[in-house]
C-alpha cells in the first residue's frame, strides 16, 4: 500500500490543452492509498486496455475501480489512473476525465489535472472520484491522458462504466452497460 501527503491532492478545472478534451477529476499526483479493487463481473477491467503482443506505448495507462464510499444513498465511486512513461527522455503529463450519461450527455463541468512531469520510466498515479448526487443511471468515465517528452507525444483514452440506483454506485462492465442502457439505442434527428 503507498501512501502520501494529502497536501499534494488538488482539484483543478479548464480544458486538456494536448487533446481537446475536458472532465472532472480529483487527483494526487504521487502515490495513493491502494485497497483491493472493487468487484466486478469481469477480472480484467485493468487489463482490457491494453493490446497484447502489441508495441508498449509510449504513455501506458490504467483505469482501476478501487472502492465505493459515502453514505447510503450518496455514493461515489473511487478509480485509480496508473500513468506510466516509456518515452525515451523526460516529459510531462496530464490528464481530463469526462463523466457522461449513457445518451453521451457531460452530467457536471469540465476539470483538469495539472502538468506533471514524467522521468525516464516514472509512474504517477491519481484518484479519480464520480460527484456525489448522480440520479438513477448508467454513466461513463472516461479518462483521457496525453503526455510529452522532447519531440515525442502520446495518448490515451480509458473508459470504465456505472450504474446508480437510488444513490447506490455499483460499477458494472462494458457488456452490462452496452446490454442496460441507452448507450446504443438509434439517435434519430
Amino acid at each position: 500500500m503507498h501512501r502520501t501527503s494529502r497536501s499534494t491532492r488538488w482539484i483543478v478545472s479548464g480544458a486538456l490543452a494536448l487533446t481537446g478534451t475536458a472532465g472532472l477529476v480529483a487527483a494526487r499526483a504521487a502515490s495513493i492509498d491502494t485497497p483491493a479493487p472493487v468487484a466486478s463481473t469481469r477480472s480484467d477491467l485493468a487489463a482490457a486496455d491494453q493490446c497484447v503482443g502489441g508495441p508498449e506505448p509510449r504513455l501506458a495507462a490504467t483505469l482501476t475501480p478501487l472502492r465505493v464510499s459515502g453514505k447510503a444513498g450518496a455514493e461515489v465511486l473511487e478509480l485509480r489512473l496508473d500513468l506510466a512513461s516509456h518515452f525515451a527522455s523526460a516529459g510531462s503529463a496530464r490528464w481530463a476525465v469526462e463523466i457522461v450519461d449513457d445518451l453521451g450527455r457531460p452530467v457536471q463541468a469540465a476539470v483538469l489535472s495539472a502538468p506533471v512531469s514524467l522521468g525516464l520510466g516514472a509512474r504517477r498515479d491519481a484518484l479519480v472520484t464520480t460527484p456525489v448526487g448522480l440520479t438513477d443511471g448508467f454513466y461513463a468515465v472516461r479518462v483521457t491522458a496525453a503526455g510529452k517528452a522532447s519531440a515525442e507525444t502520446a495518448a490515451a483514452v480509458l473508459e470504465r462504466y456505472l450504474e446508480v440506483r437510488s444513490g447506490a454506485v455499483t460499477p458494472i462492465d462494458s457488456d452490462d452497460y452496452h446490454q442496460r442502457s441507452r448507450a446504443l439505442m438509434e439517435v434519430t434527428p
